[in-house]
């Protein structure tokens, strides 16, 4: 997230306004302000970074930089399980799910446009056809609001 790393999303938009906010959340390719490396922040702070050199390290990822990113893992290790028939479970929140979507898209014919959302924690699925990701397959699993147990007993007696 760059310099907004760190900061509540609320205060974000106080100082920024919704129209940036929105717009920044949706884009493809926007950049957030990069962290300056001096900042304790920035990744070359991490120590489980030390060995790169801070000048490989971004202090900020539009979607589309985070794509290439990942892009190694998708080709090297996911497409080829699917392919050869096998589930696949992908663990990863904010930014690099939205990367992982754009990427099916894209591998559909699709992508690029404004992203689509993904709410906190919704299991998203995708099936495997005619050699590829169904991007239209496409299911966000969202949960079911379940409704509290009647006042009393389980059946609702005193």
């Amino acid at each position: 997230y760059g310099v907004l790393e760190g900061h509540k999303w609320n205060d974000v938009i106080r100082q920024r306004g919704q129209d940036w906010w929105d717009e920044w959340r949706r884009d493809y390719s926007l950049r957030p302000d990069n962290l300056p490396h001096t900042d304790e922040r920035h990744p070359q702070h991490d120590p489980r970074y030390r060995h790169l050199p801070g000048e490989l390290l971004r202090g900020g990822e539009s979607v589309h930089d985070m794509m290439e990113r990942i892009a190694p893992v998708w080709q090297q290790e996911i497409l080829p399980a699917l392919a050869a028939g096998k589930p696949v479970l992908v663990a990863v929140h904010g930014i690099a799910i939205r990367a992982l979507d754009e990427m099916i898209r894209e591998g559909s014919g699709g992508g690029g446009e404004r992203m689509r959302e993904i709410p906190n924690a919704a299991p998203v699925v995708y099936r495997w056809q005619g050699g590829r990701v169904d991007a239209s397959s496409r299911q966000v699993l969202l949960p079911v609001a379940v409704a509290p147990p009647p006042a009393g007993g389980p059946d609702g007696s005193e």
